[in-house]
């Protein structure tokens, strides 16, 4: 379950995104921020600017699919980089919500990243994991925020629910740049 939180950047250049395992099924997210010396151009009148959701994932069958369907109506694309040693039906789950399928050989949180990345058509990109929900509060607000947006970057506040239950006490204010 995700909020949306935004941050202005004035002079943002690029981000760059650490991943550190803390615990076999969590990921710790550090950002990096780097500035940059000039404003961006704006973009063109009457341009639709285009919302690209880029996920990873190995062996979810079971979670990607309540993902895709968070998302499906807010996406102008959908990039999910598939593990190659992936062993249950991840592929199929995302080709049935249209989206594009890469199998690629693990090259670490970092690398896969930026391999999604790269094969972006959007102007905007979300990375989520493949058991993170988008909810309806988030997509309005995503959509919203995409007719004009105002940062470089928004910040996402997730809820971790554990056993059908939200975490009170850990993993709570976990705000990410997303």
């Amino acid at each position: 379950d995700l909020s949306w939180k935004s941050k202005k950047y004035n002079k943002f250049r690029s981000c760059t995104t650490k991943y550190i395992s803390v615990h076999p099924w969590t990921i710790l997210l550090l950002t990096v921020v780097q500035y940059k010396m000039t404003e961006p151009a704006p973009p063109p009148q009457n341009h639709k600017i285009l919302l690209t959701i880029a996920i990873i994932a190995k062996n979810e069958e079971d979670r990607l699919p309540k993902t895709l369907e968070s998302v499906k109506d807010i996406a102008d694309e959908i990039i999910v980089i598939v593990d190659s040693s992936t062993t249950d039906k991840t592929v199929e789950v995302a080709k049935s919500f249209k989206a594009k399928v890469y199998i690629e050989n693990w090259k670490g949180y970092g690398k896969q990243k930026q391999s999604a990345l790269e094969k972006t058509k959007g102007d905007w990109i979300l990375f989520l994991d493949a058991d993170e929900v988008v909810t309806e509060r988030l997509k309005r607000e995503i959509l919203e925020i995409l007719k004009n947006p105002t940062a470089d970057g928004y910040y996402l506040k997730r809820k971790t629910i554990y056993l059908g239950k939200p975490l009170k006490f850990i993993w709570n204010n976990d705000w990410v740049l997303r």
